[in-house]
């Protein structure tokens, strides 16, 4: 059997300081009852579930300054390689993102845009990517947002530079707006957008089955093998030329949102990648992100955490439900169909 990897590539990597608090307050003192420091970024959540299941997971991800130096000691609290991390000291300072989560689920989110990148290091960035010997059957994730000075379709040219070298190698989207929307164009293997991410793709507003159901057939027409949109507590769906199914996990009471969509996509991509059944492998990635709702900040769930939702997770296909259910009436659905 051959081994297989797996590469998380986040390019606007970040600093996440978590705050929280009992109640926001405009003009006044907000006290701050916890705070919480991590090494932020899509691919770095991938990374931390993978990592508990003894595979071959290396992020890819630039770093620089004293950010950069604290991030690489946050990653390497967590187990997580840094091999394939870029450094460029003197020349770039990560970005920190700050987050303020409230007693009543209010949450603030102010992210910094990311450092300027140069032309020369964007050069640098894709031929390091490029030059990695990946094995047939491997994947790599292009994550997140890019920092300014990388091209905005930087994901739709390095997709294609990687296809000349491997044809082998799964290559998944979970981006937004342009960056999503360009990658799109080169024909990744999959995308994972949640249900806001594809209303901007499509411009539109998308309030039932039978309009999502149009969205992913659409995009499975425009050459992507599979189509995954997360909807949070809704469940989530899965598209692809075998079948179109929908999957929910049970109700999470105060359930975080942070990273869910992150788990669900290396659940996904853990199971297929030794299983190749699309349906199964959805209601597994569906367990993983909900078992990461129950979670604060970055904490990852355990696999034994994710089994226990997992005979919880219902999953249905789509031929059975009917179209004109309301995206918003997802979670009466489920509680009926499991009765």
């Amino acid at each position: 059997m051959q081994h297989k990897q797996f590469l998380p590539v986040t390019l606007n990597p970040c600093i996440d300081i978590n705050y929280y608090s009992k109640e926001i307050k405009f003009d006044d003192v907000v006290r701050i009852k916890e705070k919480k420091t991590s090494a932020g970024g899509k691919g770095f959540n991938i990374a931390r579930f993978l990592i508990q299941y003894d595979v071959d997971v290396k992020p890819v991800g630039i770093t620089g300054g004293l950010n950069g130096i604290r991030f690489k000691q946050l990653l390497s609290e967590n187990r997580i390689p840094t091999e394939y991390l870029i450094d460029v000291p003197g020349e770039i300072e990560i970005r920190e993102n700050h987050n303020f989560f409230f007693e009543d689920g209010t949450v603030l989110r102010f992210n910094e845009p990311g450092p300027l990148i140069p032309e020369r290091l964007f050069r640098k960035i894709l031929e390091f990517i490029v030059k990695i010997e990946l094995k047939s059957g491997s994947w790599i994730f292009f994550c997140g947002s890019l920092p300014p000075g990388i091209p905005e379709d930087f994901y739709s040219i390095a997709i294609k530079e990687i296809r000349k070298k491997n044809n082998e190698v799964m290559i998944c989207v979970d981006s937004d707006g342009y960056f999503l929307k360009s990658a799109i164009s080169a024909a990744p293997d999959l995308i994972k957008p949640n249900i806001k991410e594809l209303e901007r793709l499509f411009s539109t507003k998308i309030t039932n089955l039978g309009e999502l159901k149009k969205a992913g057939e659409k995009l499975l027409d425009s050459g992507i093998r599979f189509v995954l949109v997360t909807m949070g507590s809704n469940g989530s769906v899965g598209f692809c030329k075998e079948g179109f199914f929908y999957a929910r996990g049970p109700v999470i009471e105060k359930a975080g949102s942070v990273g869910c969509g992150d788990v669900f996509l290396a659940g996904f991509a853990l199971f297929y990648s030794k299983e190749k059944k699309i349906k199964e492998s959805l209601r597994f990635a569906t367990a993983c992100g909900t078992a990461k709702a129950e979670k604060q900040f970055t904490i990852i769930p355990a696999p034994f955490e994710v089994e226990k939702i997992l005979a919880k997770t219902f999953i249905a296909n789509f031929d059975d439900l009917d179209e004109k259910i309301e995206i918003s009436n997802l979670r009466q659905l489920r509680a009926k169909e499991s009765t």
